[in-house]
């Protein structure tokens, strides 16, 4: 099936159809749409409505639904008359449409409401056949992650297991999704990390606290940050007005109004004398000295001396950088890869690289 490729046949009867790795067609083009195939079956359209078929063109499921998905493990989600509902591979109903509006989770889960037109209707966790996961009723839920799913209850968070025991009761001011086993959550105004059985990594105490990144974790004691270990131990005592979390073995922090880097045992990479200042990439920070911005090495010597009125972090060998009302891309050398000619809202190339440029410098490439 993967030799199978959806083909608009452009300048002839304009349907779609499949093609062979040699471009010849293998299913005649006879679909007002079409998709790839998927579990070895393809979802296609005529006269607004969809249906599914198989490798040599024939049906599978012929087309009478408003709507569908993939097939995953056998099981599709189809709509009739904007109701959804679950089918099998005889196009059989295995839960009858009755849900206004559903959405596919991993896991082969998925989230649904009865009636969207009711204002604030209920979220509902069910599995593939239309089975409650969990007779709950939540405000909003998020995907499974590492098979656990965030749930919100009247502005609080909780978690759902992937076999529906809740781990824990929507209780938390904020919450996020779990990574390496714990998540961070903020209760009464604390943070803290809470493990995947719904007891505490950290209990939540601190004022703020950061994602663990390198090994630790930014915290604030009173008006000062520092970073902790896993086992809460303080790896770098607060004592700094800001700060971010350790990148490439570097964290940026803030003395009174400047920026300087520490490397992981808290002393000083490069002492505090920039305006502003971001992490390190491809072994070069950009740094601010007054109104202009250059680019300092891990030892803080100046590579490119500060000439720019705004300057990106360097990606792809490259850093974009604007002079006047233009921006420009300049090598780690400081020379022009493309002098400054480009406005905000732009397509630019570079190379054989088209990508679109956003009025903060940032490229979003095609």
């Amino acid at each position: 099936m993967e030799n199978l490729k959806k083909k608009w046949n452009n300048g002839g009867n304009e349907k779609y159809g499949y093609v062979g790795p040699d471009g010849n067609w293998l299913i005649e083009p006879r679909f007002d749409d079409a998709e790839d195939f998927c579990e070895g079956f393809a979802r296609v359209e005529i006269g607004w409505r969809w249906g599914f078929i198989k490798p040599d063109g024939s049906w599978l499921v012929e087309p009478r639904f408003d709507d569908v998905e993939d097939f995953e493990d056998g099981i599709a989600l189809a709509s009739v008359e904007r109701r959804y509902g679950f089918i099998n591979t005889d196009g059989e109903w295995l839960s009858e449409p009755k849900f206004d509006r559903v959405e596919l989770l991993n896991d082969g889960l998925a989230g649904a409401i009865l009636n969207d037109k009711i204002l604030d209707s209920p979220w509902y966790l069910i599995r593939r056949d239309g089975s409650l996961l969990v007779d709950r009723e939540f405000d909003s839920i998020s995907d499974f992650v590492e098979g656990i799913i965030r749930v919100e209850v009247d502005y609080k968070y909780g978690y759902v297991g992937r076999d529906g025991t809740i781990l824990a009761e929507p209780v938390f001011d904020d919450a996020d999704n779990f990574k390496d086993g714990i998540a961070r959550v903020k209760f009464n105004g604390k943070y803290g990390y809470l493990k995947a059985d719904g007891t505490y990594f950290i209990e939540p105490k601190y004022d703020y606290l950061s994602n663990f990144s390198e090994g630790a974790a930014a915290v604030k004691r009173g008006d000062k940050f520092g970073f902790i270990g896993p086992d809460e131990v303080y790896l770098v005592e607060p004592r700094f007005d800001d700060l971010d979390d350790f990148h490439q073995g570097v964290a940026r922090v803030k003395v009174g109004k400047k920026w300087g880097f520490i490397k992981p045992d808290g002393s000083w990479l490069v002492e505090p004398r920039f305006d502003d200042a971001d992490s390190f990439h491809e072994g070069l920070a950009r740094v601010k000295v007054g109104k202009k911005w250059g680019y300092i090495t891990r030892d803080g010597a100046w590579l490119i001396e500060p000439r720019f009125k705004a300057a990106c972090n360097f990606i792809y060998g490259h850093a974009t950088v604007m002079v006047g009302q233009k921006w420009g891309f300049i090598k780690p050398d400081g020379s022009w890869l493309v002098e400054p000619k480009f406005k905000d809202g732009e397509y630019v190339k570079i190379g054989n690289r088209v990508g679109f440029l956003y009025s903060d410098g940032h490229l979003s490439w095609d």
